[in-house]
Parts: C-alpha cells; structure tokens; sequence
C-alpha cells in the first residue's frame, strides 16, 4: 500500500478493522505501517495462501462468532466441480473434470467449511453478523474476518459458504499463554475411560484462559483421539472447581526431567461468560501460586549458607 491510497480506503480498512478486532487501537500512521509490514491484511490476494494452505494441509481452525465466549473448529472444504459425463469403452460414465485441490479460492468469492464443531455452533452461525476464522502456524496466528453466506452441498455434502475475508491480521506468539502448575498444588482433571467406563485422575500440568495441558501414561494413549470431545473435571487440592466440555487437539511424546512423558492438549469449549470467568479465575489463582513459589524458592536460595 503506497502513501498515495485515499483517506477513504484507510478509512475503510479501519472501521473493518474496529468490526472485527474492537480492541484494535491503531493510528492513520500505525495502521499505514501494519498495512506496508503484512501484519494487517485487507486485500482479498493478502488471504488466498493461508486459505489454501489450510485447506491442502487440512489444518484444524478456530471459529470464533459475534465475538462471544465459545471457540468452535472445523476444517476448510473443497468446492469439488460436477461430475461430467464422458464416453469410456463405448459406455457413458462420470467422470472427474480437471480440477486442482482448491482452486475455486483463486476466484477469491468464498470459502467453504465443514459443519463446526460443536454441533451448535452450525444453529448459531446462521444469524451471526460477524465471523472470525483463527488458524495457527508455530510462530503466529492468522485471524481472517467473514460473513457467513449460506449453507450449500458439494457433491451430496453439507458444507457452509463463507464470503472471502474482508480483514484480517497477524497476531505474533498468539498462543494463549499457558501458567505451569505449582509442585505443591494438587491439580487434576478426571476424564472417563469410555471403554472401561473408569474415571481417570489425570494430572494438570499447565493451563490457559483457552485450554490445559495433562499428562497421561504410555498405555493410556489409545483411550484418547484427537479432535474427540471430551468432559473435564477440574479438581484442585480435592476440590471440584468446575466441569466443562473440551476438544482434545494433540497427544505429544516430550523428553523431560524424569524420561519421557506423554502430554494431552485440549481446548474448553467456553459456553458462556459464566464458564469463561471461571477459567480466568483458575488461571490467575495457579499463576498466583507458581509465583509465590518461585519467590519462595528464591529466598531459600539466597539464605543457603553455602
């Protein structure tokens, strides 16, 4: 974007902005710079790699709705042609037409998804104003701005139909930041073996205002899949502080103090503001303790004799 673009573009690149992301404060100059640097996107050729590589890599995306509380996912969907009719050894058969795996996206119209996830979500989307897709990468997260269209089939399945993105940005180290367990705080979820129909005591190893980190046992990873839903218990120090709904999103082998640990992540499905200030109110009690433990840990440390 040049120094020359009109007062009315920038103008109208913030009030998207102010729609989608209203704790986005930015001046004519911030703005322009964000525009030059990439960090906002608000061309429709600024999101057509990110929408393909989501789609070819079938990456797992956030979807967020009108801005409320609950974070659903799903995955992009292909706008698969028609079959055509074409003659084979003296027999008319469908065919696939020449068609490239995403190609539709160059028209830069629409996208597609499958149904999110929760199931709810696809009710709620129906009457929403504003539609905000969140897809990671290791260093930052994309977050694209949308209407949501329609719902459609594409060769007998039933998919939703999003407007290109209007706006969009690049949230550097966009992972929700995740407060480690304190040694002394006895922190589990219980969560239901649904083979053996046993509860599982697991232990919480860390935990953020969007989802939790715990840890499981070698033989244990065959109870778990990824993208199951899941109900957690949270019980710190023998207490029951809430239940919830979670997505479970990886199953990670990591090399620790104490050999090799397996570690689950999952996502809350943040139903209402009521669940969400919850988990705030959890969050900010186990830094508070990591804290007090550190500090704790350092006084020992600058009284030891030796």
């Amino acid at each position: 974007m040049s120094q020359d673009d009109s007062h009315d573009n920038l103008e109208g690149i913030h009030n998207r902005l102010t729609t989608y992301f209203p704790t986005e404060h930015l001046s004519s100059q911030q703005l322009f710079e964000q525009l030059e640097s990439g960090d906002i996107l608000s061309q429709p050729s600024d999101f057509i790699t990110f929408l393909k590589s989501a789609l070819l890599e079938e990456k797992v995306l956030e979807v967020e709705i009108d801005g409320l509380t609950r974070v659903y996912s799903c995955r992009l969907y292909d706008n698969y042609p028609d079959l055509v009719e074409e003659e084979v050894d003296g027999e008319v058969k469908l065919v696939e037409p020449d068609y490239s795996a995403g190609e539709y996206l160059k028209d830069m119209s629409f996208f597609n998804s499958w149904p999110l996830e929760p199931a709810i979500g696809n009710l709620t989307i129906r009457n929403s104003k504003h539609v905000l897709f969140r897809l990671f990468t290791p260093s930052y997260a994309v977050e694209l701005g949308t209407h949501f269209r329609e719902l459609v089939d594409v060769r007998d399945v039933h998919v939703l139909r999003f407007d290109y993105p209007v706006i969009g940005r690049i949230v550097r180290g966009a992972r929700a930041y995740r407060a480690k367990i304190p040694k002394e705080m006895n922190f589990i979820t219980t969560v239901l073996d649904q083979d053996s129909q046993k509860v599982l005591s697991l232990r919480v190893v860390d935990i953020s205002v969007r989802g939790m980190g715990f840890q499981i046992e070698n033989e244990q990873q065959s109870i778990f899949t990824e993208y199951e839903d899941r109900i957690f218990d949270l019980i710190i120090n023998g207490v029951s502080t809430i239940s919830l709904k979670g997505n479970l999103r990886h199953i990670s082998k990591i090399r620790g103090k104490n050999g090799t640990e397996y570690i689950c992540g999952a996502i809350f499905d943040l139903a209402n503001r009521e669940v969400a200030s919850k988990i705030e109110t959890i969050v900010a009690q186990v830094q508070r303790d990591y804290l007090k433990e550190l500090s704790d840990l350092s006084d020992e440390n600058d009284h030891d004799p030796a």
